[in-house]
């Protein structure tokens, strides 16, 4: 009889400890998905910063009320880049997109931003990112279908 309770207590620690194992790697991949997120808002620091910068250097007053305003305007700049990051990441990931969402892009950088665009520098290139990635997704949904007109011949 202490066998059987040696070999059901065997059994029962046995799973306990795979079911640790197994919440010990979920633990791990969601610090990993964690780390992720921070890296992508480091990214879009790194993106913004030098707009920021550049708009402190010119502010006129020193007033506390508008460096705040400023400042959380450009954290939720910071927020709103990271879907379009993705979207670019994603085009740069299927490898259709990416000569043309290129020149596009490099024809936009050719001059400096003026001051006045400096606050809200920016927008233009992620309406470029958006339009490739939707084109993109258009190229994609149509894909299956062309392949169906085609096949059907």
């Amino acid at each position: 009889m202490s066998e059987i309770v040696d070999c059901m207590s065997w059994v029962v620690r046995k799973t306990f400890w795979s079911l640790g194992i197994f919440l010990l790697f979920l633990l791990k991949r969601f610090a990993d998905l964690l780390g992720l997120i921070f890296n992508l808002l480091a990214c879009c620091t790194i993106v913004r910063l030098p707009a920021m910068i550049h708009y402190f250097m010119n502010m006129l007053e020193w007033e506390w009320e508008q460096w705040w305003y400023t400042g959380l305007v450009q954290v939720f700049i910071f927020l709103s880049d990271i879907p379009f990051m993705l979207m670019g990441l994603i085009v740069f990931a299927t490898l259709i997109r990416i000569y043309p969402m290129c020149k596009e892009l490099s024809e936009e950088h050719k001059g400096f931003v003026r001051s006045s665009e400096l606050f809200y520098s920016g927008c233009h290139m992620r309406g470029i990112v958006a339009k490739h990635f939707a084109t993109l997704a258009i190229d994609l949904l149509c894909i299956p279908s062309a392949l169906v007109v085609l096949l059907s011949w």
